[in-house]
């Protein structure tokens, strides 16, 4: 198993006993399980602290990091006994929390690894496994001293039902809420669970999604024409005032030299009005600079760039989720002006080869998505990843990404709304499909892997991202 590399070394006792049992975990071998563990105490201080974030190390690495197939093999010894001990010595609330997790995550994984061994399955609703849920709650519920009022249990529980029925998932999630507030700092991978929402809540909140809708529609400001009259390809993101400085610079290179290919790039800039004018001021003062570094004419010099801003409404308590989801919640808008299909997509991403080959595969007349293949994660929010989205002039797509915007505006009101994307990319695929359209509308970029997406994270995007802070500090 991949533990993810050492945790950071602590003085404490508490990391140390951590620590041992996450080697032990990740060592793949059955064996009996290290006990120090039973013995963490947890109050306030710094150094609880530390010994939380070990306990989350500890989860991401055998658990959300790890895909249910053979190399991963959840052997986790004797786990359900280290459960119950720690049930009896009355051990803090967050180690029970954690060693429940990874026992019914062991339960599952005997389970799923057979049905999706040989699957070729895009898609993430996999049938054998939405088919299996029921075998999946009596494996887990079976297991000695189930216990459904813990918040780990109730996630799971969530998880598993969202395979099948959102709407019950999202009455397991909102019931684990209280819990999950309680443990955040060692359960941060689930803050998903917040904003995991089904229909009926949307219908319930019309008037406010309508009301916020308008809100952003009055705040969109566009500086000048979006994209030139020979545009192909029209990549659309968003970023605050963060990103941009740190990533605009290189998407201005990336832009001159794909220009006579057809391509334009448009950045939303989630700043108040204020800011974001000085941000654009800076950013064509910078692309007239290089312009004449380079020798070309400035005046048309990445002309294939253009800007829009948008601030954090105040409704939203989360500005750097508002800058995840804006490019979604404008991208209709976006379209409908231009008359192009629009493909969204993160802006700390690289072009790691000639993107002409793969944009030129997109299917112009449908949704584009990234799918995660079963094999990674029952997580609902690992469904579908927020880092690339086509969007084509089809007036049922028109449809479609009302449902999703309204699940973004409605969502992004929470205080917790990290994944709030994948789950309104999830809820989108599953509405569509409920609707007998996914066959015709919906298309998986997965069905391009052979082309290799041109665009991906880069290593060292960490460093610019850890050196920009410092310089600003």
């Amino acid at each position: 198993m991949n533990s993810g590399g050492p945790l950071q070394a602590s003085a404490t006792h508490g990391v140390r006993a951590v620590q041992e049992l996450q080697r032990a975990l990740c060592s793949g071998v059955d064996e009996r399980l290290p006990r120090a563990i039973l013995g963490v105490r947890l109050s306030e201080s710094d150094d609880d602290r530390d010994i939380k974030e070990a306990l989350r190390q500890l989860i991401l690495h055998t658990t959300v990091l790890n895909p249910f197939n053979d190399t991963s093999e959840f052997r986790f010894g004797d786990v359900n006994e280290l459960y119950r001990l720690s049930r009896e010595a009355d051990c803090t609330d967050h180690v029970v929390e954690v060693l429940n997790y990874l026992r019914l995550y062991q339960a599952l994984a005997e389970l799923i690894r057979p049905l999706i061994a040989d699957t070729n399955e895009v898609w993430f609703g996999h049938r054998a496994l939405s088919n299996a849920v029921d075998e999946f709650i009596g494996a887990v519920e079976s297991l000695d001293d189930f216990d459904q009022t813990l918040m780990s249990t109730l996630l799971v529980l969530g998880k598993l039902h969202g395979l099948r029925d959102r709407a019950e998932a999202r009455r397991m999630f909102v019931r684990s809420k209280p819990g999950l507030d309680a443990y955040i700092g060692v359960f941060m991978g689930e803050l998903g669970a917040r904003t995991y929402l089904d229909r009926s809540a949307l219908e319930r909140n019309e008037v406010l999604i309508a009301e916020r809708r308008a809100s952003l529609a009055d705040s969109w400001c566009r500086y000048g024409q979006i994209c030139p009259a020979d545009t192909r390809f029209l990549v659309l993101m968003s970023c605050d005032r963060r990103f941009f400085e740190i990533y605009f610079p290189y998407w201005l290179s990336v832009a001159e030299y794909l220009r006579p290919f057809g391509f334009a790039f448009h950045f939303i800039v989630t700043e108040p009005p204020k800011n974001a004018s000085r941000l654009v001021n800076d950013a064509v003062g910078l692309r007239s600079a290089l312009g004449r570094f380079r020798g070309y004419p400035t005046s048309g010099f990445s002309r294939n760039i253009s800007f829009s801003s948008v601030g954090a409404p105040v409704w939203c308590p989360r500005p750097r989720t508002f800058s995840a989801c804006a490019r979604f919640l404008y991208a209709r808008e976006v379209m409908e002006q231009v008359e192009l299909p629009v493909f969204v997509q993160d802006m700390d991403f690289h072009l790691a080869r000639d993107p002409r080959p793969w944009f030129g595969s997109l299917p112009t007349d449908k949704i584009c998505l990234t799918s995660s293949r079963v094999a990674i994660s029952i997580d609902p929010w690992q469904k579908f990843r927020g880092g690339a989205y086509g969007f084509p002039v089809l007036a049922e797509a028109l449809t479609a990404a009302t449902w999703l915007e309204d699940y973004l505006l409605y969502g992004l009101g929470e205080e917790h709304s990290w994944f709030l994307d994948q789950n309104a990319l999830g809820f989108l695929y599953e509405r569509v499909e409920g609707e007998g359209l996914a066959a015709n509308l919906l298309f998986s970029l997965d069905d391009l892997r052979p082309l290799l997406r041109p665009s991906a994270e880069s290593a060292t995007h960490p460093l610019w991202e850890e050196r920009h802070d410092h310089q600003r500090s």
